[in-house]
């Protein structure tokens, strides 16, 4: 699958505004990412997203959540120790 947000129906997600914040620092491999995706729909409802860190390589999969303030975000981020958030408005991360 491509870089990017998902909801439970494997369908892209996109939001007007607000910060995708992921709530996994485990990272993955192409061949494993099927069975990351299949536990993060199994045990969570809310959406998930797939990137890949273009410094590393490191592919992450893992459930996100939406919130609408950059400081709230950028908060939530360093508490999951995030490297990085999404900006909908940008189309760009947001270093944590």
């Amino acid at each position: 699958m491509e870089d990017g947000t998902y909801d439970q129906d494997r369908q892209p997600v996109t939001h007007e505004s607000g910060f995708q914040v992921g709530l996994w620092t485990q990272t993955t491999n192409a061949e494993n990412i099927e069975n990351v995706i299949k536990t993060i729909t199994r045990t969570w409802s809310g959406e998930w997203g797939i990137w890949t860190d273009s410094n590393t390589g490191e592919i992450f999969v893992e459930p996100c959540i939406w919130l609408p303030s950059l400081e709230v975000a950028l908060a939530v981020g360093a508490l999951y120790e995030q490297r990085t958030v999404w900006d909908w408005v940008l189309m760009q991360e947001v270093e944590v």
